[in-house]
């Protein structure tokens, strides 16, 4: 596992935060929409081949009850 401090991350296309690694249609996981060019600050970032070709994010502050959350790695620029 990598972990990596990091500025942001910015949507390349319409996309999801969510709890757990996995496909956005099992709705079977909390989700925060993300949408095509929007901005998040994070904290750091960590990639492991467990997360299913997702990035794990840190916030810098609790959203939603959660501070760290899951992003599908093709549709995220990270900014460091």
């Amino acid at each position: 596992m990598t972990t990596k401090p990091a500025k942001e991350i910015v949507a390349k296309f319409d996309t999801f935060l969510k709890q757990y690694p996995i496909a956005d249609g099992s709705g079977s996981t909390p989700k925060i929409p993300l949408r095509s060019g929007e901005r998040l600050s994070i904290v750091s970032i960590q990639e492991d081949g467990s997360f299913n070709n997702h990035y794990k994010v840190k916030l810098p502050s609790i959203m939603n009850g959660f501070l760290f959350w899951y992003v599908y790695k093709p549709h995220v620029e990270v900014e460091y």
